[in-house]
């Protein structure tokens, strides 16, 4: 464990936009242990207690090690705060006037994201594979188009 330092992020497997954040973070240089889960595959009965699946499926979730769960906006800039380059955003949402409007901004995108950034199902007909980035696709065959 990186510091002796461990979050859960629990999100959301149908969501574009967090597909997308899960897929930057696993590249970056996060200064703790991060798993992250698609709140689909988690098992509520290991959670905090409280948490619900509605809850789950509303924001972005991070647990700490003391099972300290943060939500939203507040979730996003406690795992900030552990990597590399952006924990300057962590720090701007302890600014006073500042967090209730990133919290805002973060419920309105989080209600919205179906809308504004497409949603990813277990698809059937593989167009879910075109949004892939090339590296998770498989190699198409050579002189098939």
């Amino acid at each position: 464990m990186k510091n002796g330092q461990r979050l859960t992020l629990l999100y959301d497997a149908h969501c574009v936009l967090c597909r997308r954040t899960v897929d930057t973070l696993s590249r970056l240089e996060v200064g703790c242990e991060l798993i992250m889960i698609p709140y689909q595959e988690a098992e509520i009965s290991q959670l905090p207690e409280g948490l619900t699946p509605e809850q789950l499926q509303s924001q972005l979730h991070v647990i700490d090690e003391q099972n300290q769960v943060y939500r939203g906006a507040e979730a996003v800039c406690r795992i900030m705060s552990k990597v590399r380059g952006w924990r300057w955003i962590a720090v701007l949402y302890r600014i006073p006037f500042l967090r209730p409007v990133a919290d805002r901004i973060y419920k309105w995108i989080a209600d919205n994201r179906y809308k504004l950034f497409g949603r990813n199902e277990d698809c059937e007909s593989g167009s879910c594979q075109l949004h892939l980035p090339m590296d998770k696709k498989e190699e198409p065959e050579s002189g098939k188009r």
